[in-house]
């Protein structure tokens, strides 16, 4: 369904996004994160324009797993 972001990728959190980032153990580029999933096998399209951002919320991105999450943050740890 475009225009709509499944429930489990989306977390209110009630901060603004620079107080949310001040709070951040690590930060990390767009870039970064998706050679990290690249290297997980996990295929994200990037996205080119600001106006490409729509078109990402169709894309089918599976669900992370516990696992991958774990591996994910390992990897996210040690590029930032």
């Amino acid at each position: 369904m475009r225009g709509v972001i499944r429930a489990e990728a989306e977390v209110a959190v009630n901060l603004p996004a620079s107080e949310l980032a001040g709070r951040a153990a690590v930060q990390l580029p767009a870039s970064a994160a998706h050679d990290i999933l690249k290297d997980m096998g996990i295929n994200v399209p990037r996205v080119k324009t600001y106006e490409g951002i729509s078109d990402a919320l169709e894309w089918d991105i599976p669900k992370l797993s516990p696992e991958q999450i774990k591996q994910f943050v390992a990897e996210a740890y040690r590029h930032g």
